[in-house]
């Protein structure tokens, strides 16, 4: 239910965020995605699943592969909101069962 694209560093510095921000960017959510009731957005990232660091599509595809039905995977998100000149950051978690 998410399209991805891997935050490379032109991508990071045009979205404004510092370099220690590392995973994948989320394009878009489907409205019938289970993220979408979780209020996950476009420009929202995903850094972590479960306590793997997510830095590739590569990793996530891992991790996806390696992930049983019914498993329940903890999704772990940074959101920004930029007010004025500052952009802040803001991390959440979405529990996700794996189909």
């Amino acid at each position: 239910g998410l399209q991805l694209q891997e935050l490379k560093p032109a991508l990071r510095k045009a979205l404004g965020l510092p370099a220690s921000i590392q995973g994948l960017t989320v394009s878009d959510v489907l409205a019938e995605s289970p993220f979408s009731q979780y209020e996950v957005k476009r420009g929202d990232i995903i850094f972590r699943i479960g306590n793997q660091k997510i830095a590739s599509r590569k990793e996530l595809l891992e991790i996806l592969r390696g992930a049983v039905p019914g498993q329940i995977l903890d999704v772990f998100l940074v959101t920004t909101k930029a007010v004025g000149s500052e952009l802040f950051l803001k991390q959440f978690v979405v529990r996700v069962i794996v189909e």
